[in-house]
C-alpha cells in the first residue's frame, strides 16, 4: 500500500520542500550579513548542515519504518487490500499523481508564506515585550524629587 500511493515520493517532497526552508532560515538567522567570503562560505556551510540533517532524520531508510507503523496502526489487512487494489486503477493514479502534485504546491506557498509570518511574529513579541516594559517601568516607584535650590539636604542617620 505504501508502495502503491507512493508515500516514498511524497517523503521525497517533503525533503525538498524543507531544504528550500533552510534557505529562509539562514536567510533570517544571518540578515544578510555574509559580505565578506568567509561569512558567505559560513552561511552556505550552515545552509549545507541543516540540509543535511533534514536529508538524514527524513530519509526513506528511517521513515519507511515510521510509515509502516502508521499505516500499520490506522488500516486492517482487508483495507490495505482493497485500497492497494483501487490505487492500482488508471483513475487513482492519475488522483495520486495529482495529489503529490497538490502537496508540493501546497508546502511551496506555505514556504513562501513561513517569512512573512516569522516577521510578523517576531513584531507581535517585540511590542508585547515594549507594553512589558512600559508596564514595569509605570509600576516602578517614581525616584524621590530634587530637593529645591538653596534647601537645606537631609543627613543620613
Amino acid at each position: 500500500m505504501i508502495e502503491a500511493t507512493g508515500v516514498e515520493k511524497l517523503n521525497d517532497s517533503v525533503i525538498h520542500q524543507l531544504d528550500g526552508m533552510t534557505e529562509s532560515i539562514v536567510a533570517h538567522t544571518f540578515h544578510g550579513k555574509g559580505v565578506s567570503p568567509q561569512a558567505v562560505q559560513l552561511e552556505d556551510a550552515a545552509r549545507k548542515r541543516l540540509q543535511a540533517i533534514i536529508r538524514e532524520d527524513l530519509s526513506w531508510d528511517k521513515m519507511a519504518p515510521v510509515y509502516v507503523r502508521i499505516y500499520t496502526r490506522n488500516f486492517s489487512q482487508a483495507e490495505v487490500d482493497e485500497i492497494t487494489a483501487f490505487y492500482q486503477t488508471k483513475a487513482q493514479q492519475a488522483y495520486a499523481a495529482r495529489i503529490q502534485q497538490i502537496t508540493k504546491d501546497t508546502f511551496g506557498e506555505i514556504q513562501q508564506r513561513i517569512g512573512p509570518i516569522m516577521q510578523k511574529m517576531q513584531d507581535a513579541m517585540k511590542e508585547a515585550k515594549d507594553q512589558v516594559d512600559a508596564a514595569e517601568k509605570a509600576a516602578a516607584p517614581a525616584p524621590p524629587a530634587p530637593a529645591p535650590a538653596g534647601a537645606p539636604t537631609p543627613k543620613p542617620q
